[in-house]
Order: C-alpha cells, then sequence, then structure tokens
C-alpha cells in the first residue's frame, strides 16, 4: 500500500458508472451520442476499450475524476496502513486511454 498502481481495465466501471448516471448509456446499455455495435454488458466482457473511450471523450477529465473521487479512488483505504498512499488521479490529462486502460491513475 505504500505504492501505487494502475488499475488497469477496471476503471472501466467508473466510467460505465459514470456514464449510465450521467444519461450516456441507455437502459439497453447503448450509447446514445452515437451508434456502437455493444452495449454495456457485451463491452465490459469482452473489456472493449473503444467503447469506454467513447463515454469518457463525452464525459470529460474533471467529471471522470468526481465520479472516481466518489468511488474512493485518490484517498487512503481508511485502514490506517503506515505509509499507505492514496494513489494519484489524472489531472488534467485528456488521453481516452485514461477512461479505458486506467492511464494516468494509481491506486491502493
Amino acid at each position: 500500500v505504500e505504492e501505487g498502481f494502475k488499475p488497469c481495465s477496471t476503471i472501466k466501471l467508473v466510467t460505465g458508472a459514470a456514464g449510465v448516471n450521467e444519461d450516456l448509456i441507455n437502459e439497453e446499455g447503448n450509447l446514445k451520442k452515437q451508434f456502437f455495435r455493444m452495449n454495456l454488458d457485451d463491452a465490459l466482457a469482452y473489456s472493449n476499450n473503444s467503447y469506454f473511450q467513447k463515454i469518457g471523450t463525452n464525459l470529460g477529465n474533471e467529471k471522470m475524476i468526481s465520479y472516481a473521487r466518489a468511488l474512493g479512488l485518490g484517498e487512503p483505504t481508511g485502514f490506517n496502513a503506515e505509509k499507505e498512499t492514496g494513489g494519484r488521479l489524472p489531472h488534467g490529462n485528456r488521453n481516452p486511454r485514461i477512461y479505458s486502460h486506467g492511464d494516468d491513475f494509481e491506486v491502493t
């Protein structure tokens, strides 16, 4: 817990939750603003990077960070482990990979 690590594709859960809550994904799991061949269930099952990058691009960096924070990313766990880091959030990073690969995020 002293060093953070990249969350990789698990960040897709944050992106997906944000997309549903921000009304970017409809009740069937399809993207609202554009056609995509997969819905949310399939995109998660197949870890489809493009699906989550499209959501994130419409969502934006600051909104993504607010959802990540709400889910506890960027903060210590609260287990009071000595030297625990809170991780890192991708402030200012506009690369679509933050929404699909977790680039520039660090978690513990």
